[in-house]
């Protein structure tokens, strides 16, 4: 569930809680502290004014306590900085807390799971360096009610409203079912039938929505140069060698930015998506890692959600970990490096939270510097074994969209300002069954918008193990900060079946406790797709005045898809749907996520300005 608190109504209750958190400064004779402190509460002093002013004009303050719209918001969750490949992420820490209160569990989150490199880091207590991790309380944003007066709600929005179980509890999801539409959850997708139509049609995300919900896969600004050195494989690979000689085409020293030289054709770097398992960590930290003997297949690319990765243990359970066995969740062993003993923590993630529903709706975003205004640069995504390819003519600066294997597509071109020497950042994607490309964010238009047929059932082929290339041809160029991204993928849930099975598919390839080996098996071996692409199928008619709202947290979110009528008064009609009355308004802004650290203190106060933003 996603219950958001409003906090605009507590007389002075951010004030009193900056107040409160201050007292701990008292007898700092430090002039900087107390310089930084009073600059703090000059910032917090306008932005309570703003707040003010916001709430005369119709709007109003919430905070969200949840995470069943993670990524997009966070709900109360630890930050971690992974210290294998430095990525930055967040994992839920709802289970410390009662929900949507600030009284403690006896729950403790313990680790979590890098999306990147899928190091699974120790954060709970007694930790080997001494350090704390803390639980921050989740985005406090704007909601705009205002906006509700004027127009109905838009697909893709993000929206408060009142739980139609409990109308006095706000709650927030993303708008994804309007009034008189039959909606139908397949293959991760969201599919329309209007009142007046026939057939379903594809809904597709307008561009705001779109690149806010891209969830990053793996981006060479994080690769682990240290364990690449001692066995991991890489991820991006040369597959064609300069004018047939071994020498290969795109070079790299950095594994992070790749060049290339004019070549006769075209000359391809391909990524593969090989993760490493807790058990190939556990062995890269023993020293006993072998590449000959452990190798890491690629696999398909999930429905992976850091933020769903955390471990937790009761508190009764916190002074058993170090007697606990080798193959728990959580482990410990002592090891000798140089001449002291260490304590090493084993974390293993439930194989249940690493995704386990193919995504087929990707996207690639890099940096692309043109060194001489010459031949192409090309882009491609496989779906269900076929290919996707944007090409960008490096001196006319036309780009083309082309689909060999769709004969009914007409390929179609437009024209970029990629023209002449320059650096530009790119993004192709290829979701909602629409190729769409942007050039320094901005959408390119095409003339049929990009947009193709498939089948209803899309089954991965083996291509499927390299879903996207980056390619040139008589081109001198570099390409840097390369990021492989993917869609939401929301999971068909029954209703009565809660978020307890997540995995999509009719015929499921998962028995109760599969393990990250029988995960890694499923997801790298052809021969067990065969009943991929047959999903589970959730349709639902919406009367007038009715919608139906899901979370960007789609394992994980209780939604439109399974609340029920039983057990709450109220209203006459389905749980599915939230009336037109219960709508409270749009999410507009996070204004205030979890404060930074002051330097030298425990004090979480400082302005976070690199995550106050607009909410597509």
């Amino acid at each position: 569930m996603s219950q958001i608190k409003n906090i605009s109504n507590v007389p002075n209750a951010p004030a009193s809680k900056t107040s409160k958190t201050l007292e701990n400064t008292n007898g700092s004779d430090s002039g900087q502290v107390l310089q930084l402190v009073r600059e703090i509460i000059e910032t917090l002093a306008i932005a309570f004014v703003l707040a003010f002013l916001f709430k005369t004009f119709e709007g109003e303050l919430f905070l969200i306590p949840t995470g069943s719209m993670a990524p997009t918001l966070m709900g109360r969750h630890k930050d971690v900085v992974c210290p294998k490949c430095g990525y930055s992420y967040q994992v839920s820490a709802s289970e410390e807390f009662y929900y949507g209160t600030n009284v403690r569990t006896d729950q403790y989150v313990m680790a979590g799971t890098c999306p990147q490199c899928r190091y699974s880091m120790y954060v709970g207590p007694n930790h080997p360096n001494q350090e704390i991790f803390p639980s921050f309380k989740g985005d406090h944003i704007l909601v705009n009610k205002y906006i509700m007066d004027f127009r109905r709600p838009k697909r893709w929005d993000v929206t408060v409203f009142r739980f139609p179980g409990e109308p006095q509890v706000n709650y927030i999801k993303r708008m994804i079912g309007l009034e008189n539409e039959t909606i139908q959850i397949r293959n991760g997708n969201i599919y329309v039938k209007k009142q007046e139509e026939n057939d379903f049609g594809i809904a597709r995300k307008g561009a705001g929505p779109l690149l806010a919900m891209l969830q990053s896969v793996y981006s060479t600004d994080y690769v682990d140069l240290d364990h690449l050195k001692a066995g991991f494989p890489e991820r991006w690979t040369n597959e064609e060698k300069t004018n047939g000689e071994n020498t290969p085409s795109w070079e790299t020293s950095d594994h992070r930015s790749f060049t290339i030289k004019p070549t006769d054709t075209a000359s391809w770097l391909r990524y593969r998506h090989r993760i490493p398992a807790s058990f190939d960590w556990d062995a890269m930290m023993q020293g006993t890692y072998s590449p000959e003997k452990m190798p890491i297949p690629a696999q398909l690319i999930t429905d992976f959600t850091a933020y769903n990765t955390s471990i937790t243990r009761s508190e009764a359970r916190l002074d058993r970990v170090t007697q606990e066995s080798h193959g728990s969740n959580i482990s410990t062993r002592v090891v000798k490096i140089g001449d002291k003993n260490v304590i090493q923590y084993v974390c293993t993630p439930a194989a249940s939270s690493l995704g386990i529903n193919w995504v087929n709706d990707l996207a690639v975003e890099c940096e692309l510097t043109v060194l001489k205004p010459q031949g192409n640069f090309r882009m491609e995504l496989i779906r269900g074994g076929i290919g996707f390819e944007c090409m960008i003519d490096l001196v006319s600066g036309k780009a083309t969209f082309s689909i060999p294997e769709i004969p009914d597509f007409s390929s179609v071109s437009a024209e970029t300002p990629i023209k002449g020497t320059g650096t530009w950042k790119l993004t192709f994607t290829n979701v909602d069954d629409q190729l769409r490309l942007f050039v320094n964010s901005k959408e390119i238009s095409f003339e049929n918008d990009g947009i193709y047929q498939l089948s209803d059932i899309i089954v991965p082929t083996e291509r499927d193990l390299t879903p996207v290339s980056i390619g040139a041809q008589d081109a001198e160029l570099k390409v840097e900060h390369l990021n492989v991204k993917r869609d939401i993928y929301y999971v068909a849930f029954n209703g009565s079946e809660g978020t307890g099975n997540s995995c999509d598919l009719v015929v499921q390839p998962f028995f109760h406790g599969f393990s990250e080996r029988d995960l890694r098996d499923v997801m790298s071996n052809p021969s067990r797709w065969k009943n991929f692409g047959r999903t589970r199928v959730f349709e639902f008619a919406l009367k007038d005045g009715e919608y139906l709202v899901l979370g960007d947290n789609s394992p994980k979110s209780s939604d439109s898809r399974m609340w029920r009528k039983s057990g709450y008064p109220g209203d006459d009609f389905e749980y599915f749907v939230v009336p037109q009355k219960y709508l409270v308004g749009e999410a507009l802004y996070v204004y205030w996520p979890h404060g930074l650290r002051i330097p030298g203190t425990n004090l979480n106060i400082l302005p976070n300005f690199k995550k106050m933003r607009f909410i597509e």
